[in-house]
Formats: structure tokens, sequence, C-alpha cells
């Protein structure tokens, strides 16, 4: 209907982003009535990082990881590795490094040994759940690894599921479940999975190539 339902001016130091971030999204909810659950209003609510620097190379690690080439992955891993130098403290930053070497070792975008991968991935991964037991992309990232480089199916599935539980709206955790589904064939379960990723990410290529690959 074109209809305002809510507008604001921000004048704030930019050391106080990430508190205007948080404000901004929840205040968004409220205008257009979302009922949060409860876990979803818990990820709104942290602070991942209070260092400005490290969230932009944070973010340039994500533009350039989701390229999905071998130049682009590794131009994301050190961006990833500078937000960690930056705020050893960083879980979202670990996670964005094992999701780089788990692409390394199962998708033939890197030339180091398989193991050595694995083992690499699995530290990244770890140091982020054992910074935050409740962060969704460490879940997802965890069953990544368990699927495409351990071929642990069991453990893949319950910490795909984990993290969906924990972030509902998170689009990747989606798409890696539908694709882990799917390579099982059973795509009863994996369309609506990959259909639900691309409802909330829509321009993804990443997800666009994996309904494509179901």
């Amino acid at each position: 209907t074109q209809e305002h339902l809510w507008t604001k001016e921000y004048d704030r130091n930019l050391n106080n982003i990430f508190v205007i971030q948080n404000e901004i999204a929840l205040r968004i909810a409220n205008a257009l009535k979302i009922q949060l659950i409860s876990s979803e209003k818990k990820q709104i609510g942290k602070m991942r990082t209070k260092n400005p620097e490290a969230y932009k190379s944070y973010l340039l690690g994500k533009f350039h990881f989701n390229k999905k080439n071998k130049n682009s992955i590794f131009k994301g891993l050190k961006y990833f590795e500078d937000a960690v130098r930056l705020d050893p403290g960083y879980a979202l930053a670990y996670v964005g490094m094992a999701d780089c070497f788990a692409l390394f070792g199962a998708a033939g975008y890197g030339s180091a040994e398989r193991d050595s991968l694995i083992l690499k991935a699995n530290m990244a991964v770890n140091k982020a759940l054992d910074l935050d037991k409740t962060l969704a992309e460490a879940y997802n990232s965890l069953a990544y690894i368990k699927f495409r480089l351990e071929w642990d199916w069991e453990a893949a599935e319950k910490n795909f599921k984990k993290a969906i539980e924990l972030k509902p709206g998170y689009a990747t955790a989606y798409e890696r479940y539908a694709f882990f589904l799917g390579v099982f064939k059973r795509f009863d379960e994996a369309i609506p999975l990959i259909i639900r990723a691309q409802q909330l990410d829509p321009l993804s290529a990443s997800v666009g190539t994996s309904f494509g690959r179901i």
C-alpha cells in the first residue's frame, strides 16, 4: 500500500553501529508485527564483535567467499583471518575460516592435503563453538564438514537441524541441509527446504545452484 509503518533517523557515533543495528532490527520486527521466537531475539541481540574494522573484514570475507571460485575463497580466508587478528574473540570469523577450509577440501578449490584441511576446518569451527555454543552458523559449518569431508552422515544431519533450530531464518543452513538430503535422494524432504532457502535469500547464486543440483 506504500504506507509508512515506521521511520527514524539516527545520528550517532560509528562506534555504536552494532547497537544501532540491533535496535533497528527489533524496531522493524515490531512495526511489521513479526513474532520473534526467543532464539531469534537472542541472535539479534548478540554483540558479535565490538571492533568495526573486524566487522568490515568479516563482511569482505563473506563477499569474496560467496563468489565461490578458487581466488575469491583465498581472498575471503585472508579477510576472515584479518578479522580474527583484530578480534580474537570473533566467533563468526572463525566460522568463515572453517567454511573456506571445508570448500578447499570438498570442492577442489585448494591444493593442500585433504587431512590437513579437515584438521584446519575442525580447529576453526571448534574455536567458534568454544566462543559461542549457541552460534547457528558454527553448527551449520560443522555439519558441512561432517557431510563433505568426514562422511559422518548422522552427525551432519544432527548439526544441520541444530543450526536451523537456533536460527530459523538462516538460508545457508536450509540450503546445505537440502543439498545433503538430495545426495541421499530424500527429495520429498530436500525440495521444501531449498525452496525455503530461496525464499529467505532469493538473490543467492549459491542457493540457486543448489536448487538446480537437487
